[in-house]
């Protein structure tokens, strides 16, 4: 669903317009807000017919409107960081921000290691890749990485957020300053700073 800031406030919801008449969900614009990656279980080339797998799909702005739906790779929850590297779920793999350049072709990909072995179904990426915040059974978590590039340990939002019922879906403002997600049907949205006051000292 998409819906636009008017003067008059929000408009009613209307389905997006990359809707196929397949599943299509999980949007996300990048920072300078070229690009729009989505996930869909629409037909890819050598899909053939049947059941698929959810894919990542990106759309590159012209303009004022927007070009035609690429597929890209198998995946889900894109997030992008404001150097253009894109961090896709649940796995997490890292494309190299050349695959924004050269939409529709990855030049590169390597698997990013963090440190617990548990699944990110959603994950949100900070504009500076200091840190990630995802949602595993209902739970949100942050992750930071260290400054030997590698990532420390997950940990769980549950008490600073202090709110019942499963949290998932995880979003970041594009200046960072407020995390969006979703419980029990409704849109939470709180001050990123206690995500901050959570970074380890190092």
């Amino acid at each position: 669903m998409e819906s636009k800031l008017t003067n008059e406030g929000w408009t009613v919801p209307k389905p997006a317009f990359f809707n196929s008449q397949y599943l299509d969900n999980e949007p996300h614009i990048t920072y300078d807000g070229d690009y729009m990656f989505f996930c869909s279980s629409r037909p890819y080339p050598g899909s053939g017919e049947g059941r698929r797998m959810t894919q990542v799909w990106v759309i590159k702005r012209d303009g004022e409107s927007w070009g035609d739906p690429i597929h890209l790779q198998m995946g889900m929850a894109p997030t992008t960081a404001e150097s253009g590297n894109i961090y896709i779920g649940s796995n997490i793999y890292r494309l190299e921000n050349d695959s924004l350049r050269l939409v529709g072709e990855m030049i590169y990909c390597d698997s990013v290691a963090l440190s617990e072995k548990m699944s990110r179904d959603h994950t949100c990426i900070s504009r500076d890749e200091s840190f990630c915040v995802f949602d595993n059974k209902e739970v949100l978590y942050v992750n930071f990485r260290k400054k030997d590039g590698t990532w420390g340990k997950p940990i769980d939002l549950s008490n600073v957020l202090n709110l019942q019922g499963g949290k998932i879906l995880p979003t970041l403002s594009p200046d960072n300053k407020y995390l969006f997600f979703c419980c029990q049907g409704d849109i939470y949205w709180v001050s990123a700073q206690i995500i901050e006051e959570l970074r380890p000292k190092e």
